[in-house]
């Protein structure tokens, strides 16, 4: 993947971000490398508190997600609202040294 692209994740790297995020969730957008990376790019923080979508198919009509609620994989209607995360390849630290 180039810099600058983006992707939406497979079910396995789903689990590698939700992982990271602290139980439960807090409002300190420093809590966890996940909610401080988002921070700093001034996106809105992702809780563990919901279910997040993979570019999975479950079957035609359903996608795996990994549901917070209940820390596991499974099949989500494709018309149910669940946030999608875009994976983006972008280097922070030369953000971080442009504003200081």
């Amino acid at each position: 993947m180039k810099k600058g692209e983006w992707v939406l994740p497979d079910i396995g790297r789903v689990f590698s971000i939700v992982g990271q995020l602290r139980y439960p969730t807090t409002n300190d957008r420093d809590a966890d490398p996940v909610n401080s990376a988002l921070k700093a790019i001034g996106a809105p923080a992702l809780g563990n508190n919901g279910s997040v979508w993979s570019c999975s198919r479950y079957y035609s009509s359903s996608g795996w997600i990994a549901s917070g609620y209940v820390g596991y994989a499974n099949g989500g209607n494709l018309n149910n609202r669940n946030v999608a995360v875009p994976l983006v390849n972008y280097d922070l630290r030369k953000w971080f040294l442009k504003r200081s």
